[in-house]
């Protein structure tokens, strides 16, 4: 293992269980679902545009994207990430014993 300590996984555990909270909200669910429309328009922006606009324009649509990117990615792994942090804590408590 790398320099992790046991109070920083579970402070991992904590945080991925408030986000898979909301994720699974019926708030979290809308989020999720206009983030979703979100890339696919700067996706089309991107596809359309590409050839005419300006290439700050297209800077500006790739930011859009990657930003509703990492957004989506943080809601939608947070239950992926908190189970891969509790066997994390478990290899914490294994090698204490």
């Amino acid at each position: 293992m790398s320099n992790v300590t046991k109070e920083e996984v579970e402070q991992d555990i904590a945080l991925y269980s408030s986000l898979e909270s909301v994720a699974s909200s019926e708030g979290g669910k809308h989020i999720i679902k206009n983030l979703k429309t979100d890339i696919n328009g700067a996706i089309s922006n991107i596809v359309s545009n590409y050839k005419k606009a300006p290439h700050i324009e297209l800077i500006g649509y790739c930011a859009v994207l990657s930003e509703r990117i990492s957004l989506l990615k943080t809601l939608t792994r947070a239950s992926k990430n908190k189970d891969l942090a509790i066997e994390t804590l478990k290899l914490f408590e294994d090698t204490q014993d």
